[in-house]
């Protein structure tokens, strides 16, 4: 163990209860960690030891859902937390907050990106369909079509890696502001 504010099994728990306080929906179980580890205080041992004692105490849950295990502060965790948050160092709230920004963010922008594929049947060509949305309207969308499952799948996670630069630069080269090929 490094050093660190966050060393004793309460403090722990406090800063458990506070960083899942601080975001609107549930987060992947396997994220929990990484999203919680903003002090070189405590190990993974002693998070796992203190995360399960929360699930206990029924202050978090950890719910299974289609895509896996996702963990989200209850009710009665939300109480407790709003008179223990105080004993969560300043300086590692302020840490956890920033994080929790990064981390709304990241979920925000990854289900704005809609990447799928469809096989055409009369040609066994597919059909790949990228697009950004915004409150469930699509703002930009591309369809393509390819001839194998795996360049789609390139595709697809290209996109979602790509998809702002993509749009800024299809809008560029649309609105005649970066047009270095000439005319077509």
């Amino acid at each position: 163990m490094g050093k660190g504010f966050i060393r004793k099994e309460t403090d722990i728990k406090s800063l458990l209860l506070y960083s899942l306080s601080l975001l609107p929906f549930a987060l992947d179980e396997a994220l929990f960690f990484d999203y919680v580890h903003v002090d070189d205080g405590f190990d993974y041992f002693d998070f796992s030891q203190a995360e399960a004692e929360l699930v206990s105490a029924g202050l978090i849950a950890i719910v299974k859902n289609k895509s896996g295990k996702t963990v989200i502060i209850t009710p009665s965790g939300s109480d407790v937390n709003s008179s223990t948050w105080r004993q969560v160092a300043a300086s590692v709230r302020q840490k956890m907050e920033r994080k929790a920004i990064k981390v709304i963010q990241n979920i925000k922008r990854e289900r704005s990106l809609k990447a799928t594929h469809t096989l055409n049947e009369k040609d066994g060509s597919y059909t790949v369909h990228l697009a950004i949305t915004d409150k469930s309207v699509e703002i930009f969308s591309v369809d393509l079509v390819l001839y194998s499952e795996a360049q789609c799948r390139i595709v697809e996670n290209s996109f979602k890696e790509n998809a702002k630069t993509l749009y800024a630069s299809t809008l560029d080269v649309l609105c005649g502001l970066n047009n270095p090929g000439g005319n077509i």
